[in-house]
């Protein structure tokens, strides 16, 4: 059966699901295999939870609710893509090293304001993720904001082809995924693939003009007559940077020189004024109102371990341990340096998926700390840390470190490492101050 022909059958391709854990009565299952489960042995269960249908790359049993394609997973993208060809809109793609999914809900936030917005959520950004991502979309969207994240070259390339974007935007190209892209210029190349879709296409791009790895992208593929500008050194309106003032709860950010725009914001730190900025251009670029577009940065929160700020009395933690990288774990140390806080405690995580650069970029990140009040975690912090720091490889040893130390009054601490080590259970220390 064709794609078209399974597009009609199943109707309301928003209740295709691929987890028989979390089924969906009235849905399709689509039965994806890999190297350690097989799908197809769950179309049945699949069936008796309540589903109408299901799609399997391997047929058992004689059962006109089962249908048989070559490949479940190419079958999935193939009517993601069917589905977003039905929609004559904006659809934005965002990527890169730090930032994306912050600033993807951002950019849903303002755009908002005037669309119905349909964006990718949690982290939903892979070849499984944006095809659900993509199929979710109600008819009545205007504007579709897709995250596409990657580990090695050619992923973002497929995932244009799956959401074919108009717009997109990368957040910045840094030291992330270092293991699977082969080094910054293969991060360089991969991320650039979202550009090099724009230019095929006659798609229009987004991007920072502070950071030169962009500009080169920018230039490499002839996006002139297609872009926007944003940063520092951007031409989009308020995008001069004149500070940013951080306190004990929020930030507040002030743009242009002219005719200042001061926005406060439960983000905090330089770090996330990039990811402001992208909202900002993207938002007037779609012609939301200015009024409108810094009511909903100032009412964004972050959430997800993801730019947090936890309070625990006198206390602040600043739970910024989704994922960790050296271009983030930087930025988030200078934040810290910087803030007024009368004591800062660093507790960071191991980076991961730095390959043959892991040592030398953990002592890199050991450098900047070593002469302040920090905590270290995991197996890498803890080969290069000296027998006097506080390291540990187990995460329960960190725990118990952090319950018993002695904090002042008006303490933030940082929490930073990446995603498979944990240190969001580090809240469990504060939990009983």
């Amino acid at each position: 059966m064709q794609t078209r022909e399974l597009y009609d059958l199943i109707g309301d391709v928003s209740r295709i699901f691929t987890d028989t854990r979390k089924p969906i009565r009235g849905g399709t299952f689509v039965a994806l295999s890999g190297p350690s489960f097989d799908g197809n042995v769950f179309a049945k269960a699949a069936l008796d939870a309540g589903a109408l249908y299901a799609v399997v790359s391997q047929k058992d049993e004689d059962d006109d609710r089962i249908f048989l394609v070559n490949d479940t997973l190419v079958f999935l993208q193939n009517i993601a893509r069917f589905h977003r060809r039905q929609f004559d809109i904006p659809v934005l793609a965002i990527t890169g090293s730090n930032g994306k999914t912050t600033t993807k809900e951002l950019l849903a936030a303002v755009l908002s304001q005037k669309y119905n917005v349909h964006f990718t959520k949690g982290n939903f950004n892979n070849h499984i993720g944006v095809p659900l991502t993509l199929l979710a979309m109600p008819s009545h969207t205007e504007i579709a904001i897709i995250e596409m994240g990657a580990n090695h070259q050619g992923e973002i390339a497929d995932l244009c082809e799956i959401a074919e974007p108009t717009h997109g935007l990368i957040t910045n190209i840094g030291k992330a995924h270092l293991e699977g892209f082969g080094g910054i210029e293969g991060v360089k190349k991969g991320k650039g693939e979202l550009f090099a879709y724009l230019a095929d296409t006659g798609g229009h791009a987004f991007l920072r003009a502070d950071d030169q790895y962009l500009l080169e992208l920018h230039d490499h593929y002839s996006l002139e007559d297609h872009s926007t500008f944003y940063g520092s050194l951007g031409t989009t309106l308020y995008s001069e940077y004149k500070s940013v003032v951080p306190t004990i709860d929020s930030a507040t950010y002030i743009y242009g020189a002219d005719e200042p725009l001061e926005i406060q914001s439960a983000l905090m730190g330089e770090y996330n004024l990039r990811n402001i900025e992208a909202a900002i251009a993207v938002g007037l670029h779609f012609e939301v109102a200015l009024d409108d577009l810094t009511q909903a940065i100032s009412s964004y929160r972050p959430d997800m371990n993801r730019s947090e700020i936890r309070r625990f009395g006198e206390i602040q933690v600043l739970l910024d341990a989704y994922n960790a990288n050296p271009t983030s774990m930087k930025e988030a140390i200078a934040f810290l340096k910087e803030h007024p806080a009368k004591q800062k405690l660093f507790v960071l995580g191991d980076m991961l998926e730095l390959g043959t650069e892991s040592t030398l970029e953990h002592q890199a990140i050991y450098e900047l700390v070593k002469n302040e009040q920090a905590v270290f975690v995991g197996s890498e912090f803890k080969r290069i840390c000296q027998p006097s720091d506080s390291a540990f490889v187990e995460l329960n040893d960190a725990i118990e470190f952090l319950s018993n130390y002695q904090f002042e009054e008006n303490t933030i601490v940082l929490l930073k490492g990446s995603r498979g080590i944990g240190l969001e259970q580090c809240l469990r220390a504060f939990e009983s101050m």
